[in-house]
C-alpha cells in the first residue's frame, strides 16, 4: 500500500510545531483507506472503509467505518488494555447513541468490541466513538463521510 503523510508546520508561542494534518494513503485491491483529512472526512463507494486509531490510557482505540450498498458497517474496538480492566464504550451516528457498553470488562486479552449497521442518512454521516477507562477521562474519534 503506497501512502503519503501530509504535514503543516504552524507557529506557536514556543515556537515551530508541526501538525500531521492528513494522511492519503492508496485504498489497494483490500478497499481500505487508512487515514484521511484532518477532520476525517472522506468519500466512499461500497466496499471502502475508513479506519482510525487513538492510544488511551494505555489501550489502542479504534474506530473503522465501511460502506457497503446500502449504509454502513461500523466497527469499534478497545485492543492492549489491562486484561479485566472497567471501560465505558459509546458509539454515535449523528450524534445519536446506536450501541453504549458501561463500566465493561475487557477480556483476558484486554479487547471489547462493538459492531454495528447502520444506513446511509442525507447528507455527511458522523460516526463518534468514545471510549473511558474507570476513573479517568474519555478519548474520542470521529469519522465523517460524505
Amino acid at each position: 500500500m503506497k501512502k503519503l503523510t501530509v504535514t503543516a508546520i504552524g507557529i506557536a508561542a514556543a515556537g515551530a510545531v508541526a501538525v500531521p494534518t492528513y494522511a492519503l494513503a492508496d485504498s489497494g485491491s483490500d478497499g481500505r483507506i487508512s487515514a484521511s483529512q484532518a477532520d476525517g472526512t472522506a468519500a466512499l463507494r461500497a466496499g471502502q472503509e475508513i479506519e482510525r486509531h487513538r492510544n488511551c490510557h494505555g489501550g489502542a482505540a479504534e474506530l473503522s467505518v465501511e460502506k457497503k450498498r446500502h449504509g454502513f458497517e461500523i466497527d469499534a474496538a478497545l485492543d492492549h488494555s489491562r486484561p479485566y480492566s472497567v471501560w465505558s464504550m459509546t458509539l454515535r451516528h449523528d450524534g445519536k447513541v446506536i450501541a453504549k457498553r458501561t463500566n465493561h470488562r475487557t477480556d483476558d486479552e484486554g479487547e471489547m468490541d462493538l459492531e454495528r449497521n447502520r444506513p446511509n442518512t442525507r447528507g455527511k454521516d458522523v460516526f463518534k466513538l468514545t471510549v473511558k477507562p474507570k476513573h479517568k477521562s474519555a478519548c474520542t474519534l470521529t469519522v465523517r463521510t460524505r
